[in-house]
């Protein structure tokens, strides 16, 4: 992964990477200058994770992390800091993280341990669809739902749906543990779109409504019991 520090002190800079050096996949990257760091983004270099001091000059760490989000909705912005009372200006940027200075091994190794987890997670919730016209990847959060129609198996998502020669079965095997319900013998729907529903039809939250078939409520009403408290 590639990594940036950002710190206009050189002894946090060099700190920092100490620590960072003992992870053989990182690829280091370190600024002193604010209007360094922007400029590369400007020019198309990109991070996977930027460790931000907050207290800069010309600009803070907010005012980089807003810049960074105009080139980088993805990467993970984790705050340098030694007071915390700037951190709810961080949601702005949707930082990952705060750490405190000077920063200790430990509380570095469980922030690079949940980015892990975090992008094992982001993975995990990628599907691979086969279309007449090539292959697509499709974040699952983005799927409304599936439908089965004869041979073909249509994929509804915000804004499209695709047509696969795939049966639903695999579909739902596929997404098994990625909170997807069979409501239907046709149709694979994604829990997390669910505005309500009743004994016999789902309402999304676009506002299409679904069948729900007489046999599968108890277990769809299960399984959307499970997935609201987090089970």
């Amino acid at each position: 992964m590639r990594v940036a520090i950002l710190d206009d002190e050189q002894i946090f800079v060099d700190s920092l990477y100490k620590l960072l050096w003992k992870e053989m996949n990182f690829e280091l990257f370190t600024y002193t200058d604010p209007n360094k760091l922007l400029e590369d983004y400007s020019l198309g270099k990109r991070f996977d994770i930027i460790f931000c001091d907050v207290i800069m000059e010309p600009f803070n760490g907010i005012e980089v992390g807003k810049k960074i989000r105009t080139y980088d909705s993805t990467c993970f912005i984790i705050y340098l800091t030694s007071d915390l009372s700037s951190a709810p200006k961080g949601y702005e940027v949707n930082a990952f993280r705060y750490l405190i200075k000077p920063i200790d091994e430990k509380s570095l190794s469980d922030t690079l341990e949940s980015i892990r987890k975090e992008i094992h997670n982001k993975k995990k919730r990628l599907l691979r669809i086969d279309a007449s016209f090539g292959s697509m990847i499709l974040n699952t959060a983005d799927i409304l739902y599936i439908e089965a129609n004869n041979k073909d198996t249509a994929v509804y998502t915000d804004d499209d749906s695709i047509t696969v020669r795939k049966n639903l079965t695999d579909f739902e095997e596929e997404l098994s543990g990625q909170h997807f319900c069979r409501i239907h013998r046709s149709i694979l729907v994604n829990l997390e779109r669910i505005s309500q529903y009743d004994s016999s039809h789902i309402t999304l939250d676009n506002g299409n409504t679904l069948s729900l078939s007489r046999r599968r409520y108890k277990d769809f009403e299960s399984a959307f019991n499970a997935f609201i408290s987090g089970e």
